[in-house]
């Protein structure tokens, strides 16, 4: 029985805004009802690993014209970015996931940019092409990529939303409240809104 209730009470509990969540919050989040998300594209250890690449013809079926407003675009980062400390972002790679989110927020999309299959964050084996590094510099590269990241989308359009890491699980969940604190610090750095 309590299941039937709790399913019954499922649509109120999903239209319900979170406790203190600003209505520019509450509207934002509405913006993401009925997306798409743009998987297996740029999350895979190398783009085209697993069948598909993001092609111009993706973000012309969303937005302006298209079938959704809102796409959820997950990129896996630590691939592309150097082995150490600093973790600095492959420029070209940096410039490709620009050059589509840009697209997508002309189309009038809402973007939900993640940090997707940072494997040893996790403690997860590594896919075949995903480069290992030392275990005591996988989280100041979480770090020094989410600034990276942050400060090159600040002063984008408000439709521009971070998803700061995917289904934190493994080794990361039983400290994942205070490394969630600690980058979202940081972003609100150069992304104070």
């Amino acid at each position: 029985m309590k299941r039937r209730a709790l399913l019954a009470a499922a649509p109120a509990l999903l239209q319900a805004a979170p406790r203190g969540a600003s209505a520019r919050a509450q509207r934002l989040a509405r913006q993401l009802d009925h997306g798409i998300n743009f998987g297996n594209m740029v999350d895979s250890p190398q783009e085209g690993d697993w069948g598909l690449r993001l092609e111009q013809r993706f973000i012309e079926l969303v937005g302006d014209g298209g079938f959704t407003q809102a796409v959820r675009l997950p990129v896996r980062w630590s691939n592309h970015a150097s082995l150490d400390a600093e973790a600095r972002i492959n420029p070209d790679f940096f410039a490709r996931i620009e050059a589509a989110v840009d697209a997508l927020l002309a189309r009038g999309c809402t973007v939900l940019l993640d940090m997707h299959h940072y494997r040893q964050l996790d403690g997860d084996p590594l896919d075949k092409g995903e480069q290992a590094v030392a275990p005591e510099l996988v989280l100041p590269r979480f770090f020094a990529m989410w600034k990276q990241i942050a400060e090159r989308f600040a002063d984008r359009s408000e439709r521009l939303l971070f998803e700061p890491y995917n289904e934190p699980h493994g080794a990361l969940e039983p400290r994942w409240n205070e490394v969630f604190a600690e980058v979202l610090g940081l972003i609100r750095q150069s992304n104070p809104e």
